[in-house]
C-alpha cells in the first residue's frame, strides 16, 4: 500500500465515527489551527436539494468577478478531491493528503469526525492558497453543521423538503429551522419561497430575530426561456442569464446566486454571465451516450430530488421507453420515491450498492404499487449492464451518490470529462 494510500484509508476509516451533530470539537480543532476559517469572505449554501448547483454558479460568478476562489461541497462522486476546488479546478490528490497529514494531530486529538476532518480540511486548504472568496456547502443541516463555524456574507437557503430526519426532526417546520440556522446577524439571506406557509414565517422570525434581511426568490414570477438543453431566466434584478445546465431545476439555483451575488455588493458584467455558461457540474440529470445507449446519470437521493429526475425525463423523452437502474440509501424516503419512479419507467433494475446504509432490493421490491415490470440485482455493476443490454431506448441511473459512484466506472463513464449528447 502507497502513503497515499495508507492516508486515504487513515481519513476514511474517521466515518466509523458517525454523524456527531454539534459544533464542539470544530471550534476546538479551529482554533487550535489559527481559526482558518476567518482568512476569506465566504458564502454559505444549506438546503435540502440544490447546493451542489448554487455552489458552483457562485463560485463562477467569483471567479470570473478577478478573485481568487475556493469552493467546497460534498459529497464526492469518483474521488475525494472532488470536495475541494481552487479557482475552478479540483484540487491534486497529493495537495489534500499534504494538508491532511498537516492536520493529522489535531484531527485525532479532537476526535473529528469524517466530515468534520474534511471541513477543517477545507478551511486551511483555502487559507494556505490565499483565497479571496469563498463559497461553502453545508453537509447535514445548517445550524450545527460542521461547516457552521463561518461568518459568511451572505447565507443562501435552497429548495427545503424532508431528509435527514433522524438528525434534523421529523417534520418540514423543525427541518427548516436546522437550515435557517445558518442565517448570521446583520447579514443578508436569500431564500427559495417555499410552499409550506409555516416554514416562510419561520424564515421570517429568525431573520428579523437576528436583523438579518430576508430576500426570497420565487421562481414563478421570473421569465424563463429553454434554449437547447439550457436554460435562460431573467432574475429580479431584470438581467438576462444563460446556463447550459440541463434541468428547470436548475433556474432557482441560477436566480438564488445570482440574488446571493448582488446582495454581497456585486454587479453582473458580461465576463461574470459569459462564464455562467461554462459552468458545469457532473450527474445533475447530465444526458450521455455509453455503449450506444442514451444514459441518464443524476445522484437525486430524496423524493424531491425524483420528482424533478420523473419531471424531466417526461419533459425530454416523454415518447420513449425508460429503464431505471435504481439505487437508494435505507434512511431515505424511499417508497416514496420508487412511487415516482414507477410513473414514468417502463422498468426498474433495483441495485444496492455496496455500502452499509443501502436498502436491500428486497425492501425497494416492495415499494412497486403498479404494473412496471422490475428485476432485482444486487451488483451495480451487473445491474447496469441489465439496464443497458435491455429493450428500453432510454436507461437513468439515479437514487443516490454511491450507486452513480458505481455505476460510472462500470459503464466507463468520466462525467466529469464527457459532455452531454443533447
Amino acid at each position: 500500500m502507497s502513503d497515499a494510500d495508507e492516508i486515504r484509508k487513515r481519513l476514511f476509516l474517521r466515518t466509523g465515527y458517525g454523524i456527531k451533530y454539534d459544533l464542539e470539537r470544530m471550534v476546538k480543532a479551529a482554533a487550535a489551527l489559527g481559526n482558518p476559517q476567518n482568512a476569506f469572505k465566504s458564502f454559505h449554501v444549506a438546503g435540502t436539494n440544490g447546493k451542489g448547483s448554487t455552489c458552483t454558479y457562485l463560485e463562477s460568478m467569483l471567479r470570473n468577478s478577478g478573485y481568487s476562489t475556493g469552493l467546497y461541497t460534498s459529497p464526492h462522486i469518483i474521488n475525494f478531491e472532488e470536495r475541494f476546488q481552487l479557482n475552478g479546478k479540483i484540487i491534486t490528490e497529493n495537495l489534500w493528503i499534504e494538508v491532511y497529514s498537516d492536520l493529522k494531530e489535531i484531527i485525532e486529538l479532537h476526535e473529528l469526525t469524517f466530515f468534520e476532518a474534511a471541513t477543517l480540511m477545507a478551511f486551511e486548504l483555502f487559507k494556505r492558497n490565499n483565497v479571496s472568496w469563498a463559497v461553502i456547502e453545508t453537509g447535514l443541516g445548517g445550524r450545527l453543521d460542521a461547516t457552521n463555524i463561518i461568518c459568511p456574507e451572505v447565507s443562501v437557503i435552497t429548495a427545503i423538503d424532508i431528509d435527514h430526519s433522524e438528525y434534523l426532526g421529523d417534520s418540514i417546520e423543525k427541518i427548516a429551522l436546522e437550515k435557517l440556522g445558518i442565517i448570521k446577524g446583520n447579514k443578508p439571506v436569500v431564500l427559495l419561497k417555499n410552499k409550506n406557509q409555516e416554514v416562510m414565517r419561520l424564515a421570517a422570525r429568525v431573520s428579523d430575530a437576528k436583523n438579518a434581511s430576508l430576500i426570497i426568490i420565487d421562481p414563478e414570477i421570473h421569465a424563463v426561456q429553454e434554449s437547447g438543453p439550457g436554460v435562460s431566466v431573467r432574475d429580479f434584478s431584470g438581467d438576462t442569464l444563460n446556463v447550459a445546465m440541463r434541468g428547470t431545476f436548475q433556474i432557482a439555483n441560477l436566480l438564488l446566486a445570482s440574488a446571493a451575488f448582488k446582495s454581497a455588493g456585486f454587479t453582473l458584467n458580461k465576463k461574470v454571465i459569459d462564464g455562467l455558461m461554462k459552468v458545469f457540474l457532473p450527474c445533475r440529470f447530465q444526458v450521455i451516450r455509453a455503449k450506444n445507449k442514451t444514459v441518464i446519470i443524476d445522484v437525486g437521493h430524496n423524493p424531491q430530488a425524483a420528482s424533478m429526475v420523473a419531471h424531466e425525463i417526461v419533459k425530454r423523452f416523454d415518447k420513449k421507453s425508460v429503464c431505471m437502474v435504481v439505487g437508494i440509501m435505507k434512511d431515505k424516503d424511499y417508497q416514496s420515491m420508487i412511487q415516482t419512479y414507477c410513473s414514468v419507467a417502463d422498468r426498474i433494475v433495483f441495485t444496492q450498492p455496496d455500502v452499509p446504509r443501502a436498502a436491500s432490493v428486497e425492501s425497494l421490491e416492495l415499494c412497486v404499487n403498479n404494473s412496471v415490470k422490475f428485476v432485482s440485482i444486487k451488483s451495480v455493476s451487473l445491474a447496469c449492464t441489465e439496464a443497458i443490454n435491455g429493450p428500453e431506448e432510454v436507461v437513468c441511473i439515479t437514487g443516490s451518490f454511491h450507486t452513480v459512484c458505481e455505476a460510472c466506472p462500470a459503464l466507463v463513464i468520466d462525467p466529469f470529462s464527457q459532455t452531454d449528447c443533447e
